[in-house]
């Protein structure tokens, strides 16, 4: 009885390993993942004074989402390019009723665009993302973390 019961203990103890080691190697697998799509997207980190980060390559979905939804004719969004569009892309972009408003590191703008933009408008145009601007986006952090000076009347002055 001792015996089966030291087998018993070994095989679970020998199964336990398994399942750990199992988890240990996924979680390698899953760093070297996580990894490689951070290599296939080197320079497309983009800097906000509210955030960093890196968009996954998608246009139709910030479209479908963001843009053809909105009430306005207009909408403002984020608008990543694979390079720092030419001349001939911009005139593309700029024929689809997209504006370039402001430049934003890395190969993305401030844009406007037309709410019945469709995808396949933007082909030959280099678009990489198009991605929605967050409310955190629009505050300044000086704002969002009360770095500034108030008036004896706790109005602050804006410039």
């Amino acid at each position: 009885m001792r015996i089966k019961l030291i087998s018993f203990s070994l095989i679970c103890l020998f199964a336990a390993v398994l399942v750990i080691a199992g988890k240990v190697e996924a979680q390698k697998l899953e760093g070297q993942r996580i990894k490689t799509q951070r290599i296939e997207a080197p320079g497309y980190g983009i800097r906000l004074k509210s955030r960093e980060f890196t968009p996954p390559e998608s246009i139709v979905r910030a479209i479908a989402s963001h843009i053809h939804p909105s009430a306005h004719e207009r909408v403002h969004t984020f608008m990543q390019f694979h390079d720092i569009p030419n001349a001939a892309q911009r005139q593309i972009l700029k024929a689809r009723g997209v504006s370039l408003l402001n430049y934003i590191p890395h190969k993305a703008w401030l844009v406007s665009v037309p709410r019945g933009l469709i995808p396949d408008q933007l082909r030959g145009a280099n678009v990489r993302w198009i991605g929605p601007i967050l409310a955190e986006d629009k505050i300044s952090p000086a704002v969002k973390n009360k770095n500034y000076l108030k008036n004896d009347d706790g109005t602050v002055n804006l410039s």
